[in-house]
């Protein structure tokens, strides 16, 4: 988890409004957003 922490910490805002984080750190989906 400490590597998707760290480039959580470097997407600008605007990035991050467009995922629903609510779902991604809930399900194992969280992995096709940042490995695809």
């Amino acid at each position: 988890m400490k590597q998707i922490e760290e480039i959580i910490r470097n997407t600008t805002e605007e990035e991050q409004e467009k995922v629903d984080w609510t779902k991604a750190w809930s399900t194992d989906d969280t992995y096709l957003y940042w490995f695809p």
